[in-house]
């Protein structure tokens, strides 16, 4: 008897439900448990077969619930042949796109193939995008073919968890923003995203440049500024300060229309800011209305003159008008009072480091340009000895001397770029870097023309000057890049016109026009009236080492006439040396011996001292110590100097200033001479 039971009339088996359990089965393992949590879509589904929320593993190693989910639709089948690219395609009803749009969470579409038992994914959002790329709004289908190709494995599944994980804290995020925003201070502050999800928020970015603004202004990250604020929209500018720091960023990055906008807009709303800060703004807008003409020297120096008296700004001000002051001051004591005056600046209390690095790099620039200077004097004092000597010896101490004082200046500009560097403060490390290069290749070049022209020959450079040169070109060369990198235009057009000079004199014009053209290019687009005209003076006038061989040629010239002057003084002197009668008795009972240093020993009558005291030219306190003296010691005096400060040797050889100190020495021996106040012995 066959078993009854398989006669009964029971509910056939479903393939299709037989199949979407295999499915599930297969589906719910790929996702790892500490990092997903599975919920099925049991009941009334209407599109929807599981929500996935993410997890979280906290720095304890636990996993935490963010309620940050994603949709999931699964299709399977048996029996699907395979597209020709070994895709596969189901049709999807337009629907169920709209359907899992609305949840407002990521959702994915995930198709499983039974005979190979592979699982294939691909986003809602982009069958959206290939529905629309296709579609034409006159004629919507029911339905379209969603292609699957995507495997959905370990590395898909950690994709979707970013992309997931990446949606909801944007969701997080704008949900607060939206809510918060009415009592928000700018309620007219405006929120936008773009397509990867990135938010944009005024209020955000006023106050991050509002609070780390200057500081990256400090760090010659202005560029960082203007981006940042780029991302905002137009109502973003709207308090006294963030136009302010918008306004040093636009003034260093050589924007000036844009700086004189925003200061013109803090100006506006000035009493919104601090003591400091106002006087920040007042110095960077006079600083633009003067660029622009809009005020005259005399406002502008008016209002730079009130600043100095301010706290922090006051300083800067301080250090331009030491600097000015130096300029139009030709005494000798000129380095020394500017050095004194920018230490006050370095040693108040109110400097920070930012004024004291600027400070001490001015003190070095100043002072290589007179150690250069004093280079080029005590050269032609002694070329001109050699012309009258035809000793040559002298030239070799010069060079070792002078050669010291330059590698003594170079060690202090080392220190101070080290220093820059340890404080990450670049943008003073690169300035630093243009003194050093200007500085020693004026050197250098002086150095060369010098003894070309001395010796009336172009000489080659050596390979010392040559490795000299590579150095500095380098230096150079990275300055350049900083500057343009940081968008300093006044720093980036200074640093091209030294490469230009340094390339000019090395003999590579190819080299150099190119950077010519750069130059060109770069103060074209600013269109800056100073920029401009330093381009004109360096194309017009020359090159440094080109105005310096033009001076020297001129000088040698003079050199030459004053040479055969100081011959024919020499020659007089020397015939008034034998000329004289050396008298026991000159008249007179009692008289004073003195030193006429570098011509020997004389000697006048007691009662003719202050003729002779008033023919030397001596300072008053001078007077006094000599009239001391005679009598008690041969007392020395200088007669290099055209003015006698008191006894003694002064600079020695040093203080010959060439004619003009034959001119004094030529003097002074005639008057002995026709005043019958002769050369005697010891």
């Amino acid at each position: 008897m066959e078993d009854f039971f398989s006669e009964m009339q029971l509910p056939f088996a479903n393939a299709n439900e037989e199949l979407e359990t295999i499915s599930n089965n297969a589906f719910k393992p790929l996702f790892d448990i500490k990092k997903f949590e599975i919920r099925s879509e049991i009941e009334k589904d209407k599109g929807i077969d599981f929500h996935i929320e993410l997890k979280l593993q906290k720095s304890d190693g636990r996993s935490v619930h963010t309620n940050f989910r994603f949709a999931v639709q699964l299709k399977a089948t048996d029996n699907i042949v395979k597209n020709v690219d070994g895709s596969f395609s189901k049709q999807i009803d337009l629907s169920n796109v709209n359907y899992l749009l609305n949840t407002g969470m990521p959702a994915y579409y995930v198709f499983y193939h039974m005979p190979s038992k592979t699982f294939y994914y691909e986003n809602v959002n982009n069958f959206l995008i290939n529905i629309e790329s296709r579609e034409r709004t006159d004629n919507k289908q029911q339905s379209y073919s969603l292609r699957f190709e995507k495997l959905l494995d370990n590395e898909a599944i950690d994709k979707i968890y970013e992309e997931v994980l990446k949606k909801g804290k944007f969701q997080r995020l704008i949900n607060e923003k939206m809510t918060l925003r009415p009592s928000a201070p700018h309620v007219e502050d405006k929120i936008s995203f773009d397509v990867n999800l990135n938010i944009t928020d005024d209020a955000d970015i006023r106050n991050a440049i509002e609070s780390v603004g200057l500081i990256l202004i400090n760090k010659a990250k202005w560029k960082s500024i203007i981006a940042y604020h780029k991302k905002a929209s137009g109502n973003v500018a709207s308090s006294a300060l963030y136009n302010l720091i918008l306004g040093m960023a636009h003034y260093y990055d050589g924007n000036m229309f844009d700086a004189l906008k925003y200061f013109k807009d803090a100006d506006r709303v000035k009493g919104e800011l601090s003591i400091d800060m106002n006087n920040h703004l007042q110095y960077f807008y006079a600083a633009v209305r003067y660029f622009f003409g809009i005020i005259l020297e005399d406002e502008f120096n008016k209002i730079m003159d009130r600043l100095e008296a301010e706290m922090n700004i006051g300083l800067y001000v301080k250090l331009e008008n030491a600097k000015n002051e130096y300029l139009k001051n030709s005494g000798k004591d000129a380095l020394i009072i500017f050095k004194h005056a920018v230490n006050e600046i370095i040693e108040s209390s109110q400097s920070d480091e930012h004024i004291v690095i600027n400070a001490r790099r001015e003190i070095l620039f100043y002072e290589g340009v007179h150690n250069n200077m004093e280079f080029v004097r005590q050269c032609s004092v002694v070329f001109a000895l050699e012309d009258v000597t035809l000793n040559k010896s002298i030239r070799i101490g010069l060079v070792n001397e002078n050669v010291q004082v330059h590698t003594n200046w170079l060690k202090k500009m080392t220190d101070l770029h080290n220093e820059a560097i340890t404080k990450e403060d670049y943008f003073s490390f690169y300035n630093s870097i243009l003194v050093e290069v200007k500085i020693r290749y004026h050197f250098l070049s002086n150095f060369k023309i010098l003894f070309d022209t001395q010796e009336r020959s172009i000489s080659e450079f050596t390979a010392e000057m040559k490795e000299q040169i590579e150095i500095l070109l380098e230096k150079i060369n990275n300055a350049v890049l900083y500057f343009t990198e940081v968008g300093h235009v006044e720093n980036q057009a200074a640093s091209i016109s030294l490469q230009y000079e340094i390339l000019h004199f090395s003999d590579d014009f190819i080299q150099a026009e190119k950077s010519l053209n750069e130059l060109e290019r770069i103060i074209d687009i600013y269109e800056s009236k100073e920029l401009k005209n330093k381009l004109e003076l360096l194309k017009n006038r020359g090159t440094q080492h080109e105005n310096f061989r033009d001076f020297i040629s001129e000088s040698t010239e003079r050199g030459k006439r004053n040479t055969e002057m100081i011959k024919e003084y020499m020659e007089e002197m020397k015939k008034m040396d034998e000329d004289e009668v050396q008298e026991l008795d000159m008249g007179h009972k009692e008289v004073f011996r003195i030193h006429l240093f570098p011509i020997g020993y004389f000697k006048f009558p007691k009662i003719k001292v202050e003729d002779v005291l008033k023919v030397l030219n001596v300072e008053e306190d001078g007077k006094e110590s000599l009239r001391q003296l005679f009598g008690m010691i041969t007392p020395v005096v200088n007669i290099y100097n055209e003015t006698v400060q008191g006894e003694g040797f002064a600079n020695g050889k040093a203080d010959d200033k060439g004619i003009t100190s034959w001119q004094n020495i030529y003097r002074i021996r005639k008057y002995f001479y026709e005043s019958k106040f002769y050369r005697t012995r010891v």
